[in-house]
């Protein structure tokens, strides 16, 4: 009687070599890309935490600009109120942004480097420089300028121009230059003068008390009436 003998079946389990290649290899390009994106991720939060510090920075400095101008020939008159009182010659002169700079030399350098203690520098070291100079076209400004040194991580530029408040309270003789002959005459009683407003407005004043009087018909015995606009 022979007896069979059954052989046992072979079963495949697990992955084959070439299998465990390229899945390592495919999990090698995921894990990369991840880290690249993740990478960047963190620099770009870096960086824009970086940028809304140094706006800050240079905000708060600029509005400390404000200030300085601002307050510059503020006096107190005798019944406790704010006045302005600008030197008669940098009025007739149009140098009162000269004049204010002059005088705040030390709150007001030409070249400043802006403060940035509180700025926290995670992608390398950042100097911002302030400089203020008086525009060619108009000496009663000043002009600010911020910007980055070109070794810094991130580049800003911010310019502005400011005006002083103590402009409006100039003599009016300091203006006799820029407005019309008829209009300083139908300045009457110093209406335009009392406005305390800044020079361009006063200038505007007149101009429209000149233009306003050419327009309205004159009656025999009547004298000219202006509409004065505040």
């Amino acid at each position: 009687m022979a007896i069979s003998r059954s052989r046992p079946t072979r079963t495949h389990c697990g992955f084959s070599q070439v299998e465990a290649l390229v899945a390592s290899a495919i999990l090698m390009m995921t894990v990369t890309q991840s880290t690249a994106l993740f990478t960047n991720s963190m620099q770009a939060t870096s960086k824009a935490k970086l940028r809304d510090g140094l706006n800050a920075a240079v905000n708060a400095d600029l509005e400390q600009v404000r200030h300085e101008v601002a307050k510059w020939a503020l006096t107190t008159t005798n019944d406790g109120q704010l006045a302005y009182n600008p030197d008669a010659t940098s009025c007739a002169n149009d140098t009162l942004a000269q004049a204010l700079l002059s005088e705040r030399s030390n709150e007001l350098p030409v070249v400043s480097t802006v403060d940035l203690a509180g700025v926290p520098m995670t992608q390398g070291t950042v100097q911002v420089n302030r400089t203020i100079t008086v525009p060619t076209d108009n000496t009663n400004l000043i002009a600010v300028n911020y910007a980055t040194t070109s070794d810094s991580p991130i580049a800003i530029k911010l310019s502005t121009t400011l005006t002083m408040p103590a402009q409006g309270w100039c003599p009016y003789a300091s203006q006799s230059s820029h407005v019309p002959a008829q209009g300083k005459a139908l300045n009457q009683g110093g209406m335009c003068d009392r406005l305390r407003r800044p020079t361009s407005n006063l200038r505007e004043c007149l101009f429209q008390a000149q233009a306003q009087h050419a327009s309205l018909p004159i009656k025999a015995g009547r004298k000219p009436q202006t509409r004065w606009v505040r």
